[in-house]
């Protein structure tokens, strides 16, 4: 699960796979136990783009946007898979052009480190690449 509570900083979600089946807590979100992508408390500096992330049999509605809608938040061509056949999700938020080509310019410049980075103390700058979850509770950003 990603949980964007009023973050500032850009975040491009591209082809992950979630499986919720485990996921129990309905205290966010739609209220449900089936949110994988959920922005709240959202703010004008909000940049969130979930790209082809697909999930898994039954998990209908599974992104959740409480607003207000201040930032730019992308949810474009998520899909359910069930065995062979699966449907597309509803996109949500900025499908135009700029506001896509503005998540994938986030997931472009990512520069991948020569050297391990080590932030000057008081830092608050996170890198997550190519994170292999399973099992998990997931993953919160926040502020």
């Amino acid at each position: 699960m990603v949980l964007v509570d009023d973050g500032s900083a850009s975040q491009t979600y591209i082809g992950m796979a979630f499986n919720l089946t485990n996921v129990n807590d309905t205290s966010f979100g739609n209220g449900t136990n089936e949110v994988a992508a959920a922005v709240e408390n959202e703010s004008a500096s909000t940049q969130a783009y979930f790209y082809g992330n697909f999930s898994g049999s039954g998990e209908n509605g599974w992104f959740s946007r409480s607003g207000p809608d201040d930032g730019e938040v992308s949810f474009i061509s998520n899909r359910q898979n069930s065995g062979d056949s699966g449907g597309q999700y509803a996109n949500q938020g900025d499908t135009s052009n700029s506001g896509i080509v503005s998540g994938w310019h986030q997931a472009r410049s990512l520069q991948w480190d020569t050297a391990p980075y080590t932030p000057p103390s008081g830092a608050t700058d996170i890198r997550i690449y190519r994170v292999f979850g399973a099992y998990t509770g997931g993953i919160t950003i926040s502020n």
